[in-house]
């Protein structure tokens, strides 16, 4: 499903928050998506009608930070970076109320499904936590989105960006819990999107450093799109092997396969 679709699962809040209390970068309550930011497609693996908690998982490089704050900028909820959190030792439940006072409605709101939060980093946050910390941070979360009176007719309230393998971590906790969780992966661009990321990030780069060759795209956009399928099919052919290679076939066949060769396919590319 294309983000769009993904976003009409949750409630969006009316308006930004405002924090009472900085929180050192761990807390943004109006996060912005970065400018010509390209929208990813996301894949379902199950949805409890019940689950109040959805985890996002995508292998390293795919752009989980930026659709985390894409995700948050668009249905106005804060961002919580949990490498910055001091997880386990400092719950969801804390930093929030310190960031917002305790006299603030919106953890309600969140346990209710009125409103949300993303948790992005939880990779980072389990490194640097341990496993017994993070592992009680996991069970506050669960708390805070409500999931012990959640019921079919109210939406999810918190996103849960992460790895594979601190996803595996989260999936066990709740498991174990016994509290429903909904999953979905972080797809790859196919080779549209991956054109228009490419597109999009020199007209960024040629915005920040005003250096001509950053706008070929836009100053000779037909040898520019030539160049660029050229080099995308070189690459498309060393990693699967074959000489005569068709870029639209390949590009899909190489992003549907492993976990390991799809990162070495964004290690090789030449627009990493």
């Amino acid at each position: 499903m294309h983000l769009t679709q993904f976003l009409k699962r949750f409630p969006k809040m009316s308006g930004k928050l405002t924090l009472a209390v900085p929180q050192g970068g761990a807390l943004d309550a109006a996060p912005n998506t970065v400018a010509g930011y390209v929208a990813p497609t996301l894949t379902e693996s199950t949805w409890p009608p019940s689950a109040s908690v959805v985890l996002v998982e995508a292998p390293g490089a795919v752009g989980k930070t930026a659709a985390a704050v894409a995700i948050a900028d668009a249905l106005n909820w804060p961002i919580v970076f949990a490498e910055k959190a001091q997880v386990g030792s400092y719950s969801l439940s804390g930093l929030i109320q310190d960031a917002m006072g305790f006299g603030n409605p919106f953890i309600a709101d969140v346990s209710a499904g009125r409103a949300g939060v993303v948790v992005d980093s939880l990779d980072e946050a389990h490194f640097r936590a341990g496993t017994e910390n993070f592992l009680a941070f996991i069970d506050n979360v669960a708390k805070v989105s409500g999931s012990g009176s959640a019921s079919t007719d109210r939406a999810p309230s918190i996103i849960l960006m992460s790895r594979s393998d601190t996803a595996e971590l989260v999936r066990l906790a709740f498991m174990d819990a016994d509290v429903p969780l909904a999953e979905v992966r972080l797809d790859f661009f196919d080779l549209n999107g991956a054109r228009n990321f490419i597109k999009a990030y020199m007209a960024q780069r040629f915005t920040e450093t005003g250096r001509t060759e950053y706008n070929i795209p836009l100053a000779s956009p037909g040898p520019f799109e030539r160049l660029r399928d050229s080099r995308m099919k070189q690459v498309a052919g060393v990693l699967l092997r074959r000489t005569d290679t068709d870029l639209a076939r390949a590009w899909n066949e190489y992003v549907t396969s492993s976990d390991t060769h799809r990162s070495s396919w964004l290690w090789l590319s030449p627009w990493r």
